[in-house]
């Protein structure tokens, strides 16, 4: 789709025809985004043979990359660089069949004829500006070129061209409508010098590495003792607190497990086996809970002499069980909710590692 802001004087190729020369250079680039939606953004082949540009701003919190090309075939991608103060990441494929973009020898000026080309449109239109700013939520952008060329957010990452098909920059738009992009002369050296390393950054979160003993919660409040406080396992600890039991209302026991992986697929697995575990000892799932780690599921089950409530999650290499049980009949902060209170504070201090995750 060709979208034409306005054009006046001559230009030495029209959008359609910018379009048609370097269109087989641009693809789309999809980047699934840690405990998010998947993102499609657009790219372009710049450098070396294989070797992609798009945002880094988008890939900053990806967990898995791919690129599609213009013959509609897809490829792993593999982040070499992320810059997210300049918005630019690198990525490297193994498709070659695209041709890098050439950059311009010449400096943007005000009203110069540009063209935006993403992953779903064609953009035309004119410099409105140079060395502007774009604030995106809290981080400013600075020394951008500013456009009239419309666009939306698929095509961020992707090429700004003049009209010889030259880039300029990369785009990013967040939500103004309009083509913002960094100027190539900001971007060129940093891509090349980590093409020249040829080193792959590590995608997704950090992993949990804390030892378990130190990550158990100290305290769930001062009615609560601690009556026990061991190994669980190899890679594990357990820790109880109990309440003894009044006239009114039957003993309290809050017992917590936790177990640290060395990879996110072996907590997983954790996670699988216990929640099984749990429902074929008679607990009913009582539904997700959500923005506790990865994956979380309550559960409750009764007895005659008892009520029985549980958590359980992952978060990342790591897996969580909270028990919150009481003898009949139970106290008004023996339930289900109170149960999930328990698990959020439990989950603080294995988030933490997370803080400076961007």
């Amino acid at each position: 789709m060709l979208q034409d802001a306005h054009r006046s004087g001559p230009t030495t190729l029209s959008a359609s025809q910018v379009a048609a020369l370097d269109g087989p250079s641009v693809v789309t680039v999809t980047a699934t985004v840690f405990r998010g939606k998947t993102r499609a953004l657009s790219g372009f082949f710049y450098g070396k043979r294989g070797h992609v540009i798009t945002s880094g701003r988008a890939l900053s919190r990806a967990t898995d990359v791919k690129i599609t090309d213009v013959l509609g075939t897809t490829f792993p991608a593999f982040p070499e660089g992320i810059d997210t103060t300049l918005d630019i990441a690198e990525l490297e494929t193994t498709d070659f069949a695209g041709k890098a973009l050439v950059a311009t020898a010449s400096v943007p000026t005000v009203g110069l004829h540009t063209v935006v080309i993403g992953n779903s449109l064609v953009g035309a239109g004119q410099v409105a500006g140079t060395d502007q700013k774009l604030t995106v939520g809290t981080k400013t952008y600075g020394s951008l070129i500013q456009t009239d060329a419309p666009a939306d957010a698929s095509a961020d990452g992707g090429p700004l061209l003049d009209s010889n098909g030259k880039l300029l920059g990369a785009v990013s738009t967040e939500g103004t409508g309009y083509a913002y992009a960094v100027p190539v002369g900001m971007f060129d050296a940093e891509v090349k010098s980590w093409q020249a390393s040829g080193s792959l950054l590590h995608l997704g979160p950090p992993l949990v590495t804390e030892l378990p003993q130190n990550l158990v919660v100290s305290s769930v409040g001062s009615d609560f003792s601690v009556s026990e406080s061991k190994a669980w396992g190899s890679s594990g600890w357990n820790k109880v607190f109990h309440r003894d039991p009044n006239y009114t209302y039957g003993g309290v026991v809050i017992d917590f497990y936790l177990l640290v992986r060395g990879t996110e697929s072996s907590a997983h697995r954790d996670y699988s086996f216990y929640l099984s575990e749990a429902k074929g000892r008679g607990y009913a799932s009582a539904g997700g809970v959500n923005g506790l780690g990865d994956e979380a599921t309550a559960l409750q089950r009764s007895s005659s002499d008892q009520v029985y409530n549980e958590v359980i999650w992952r978060d990342r290499n790591a897996v969580a069980l909270v028990y919150l049980n009481s003898g009949i009949p139970p106290a008004p902060d023996v339930t289900l909710s109170r149960a999930i209170e328990l698990a959020r504070q439990q989950e603080a201090p294995l988030a933490e590692s997370l803080a400076s995750y961007q």
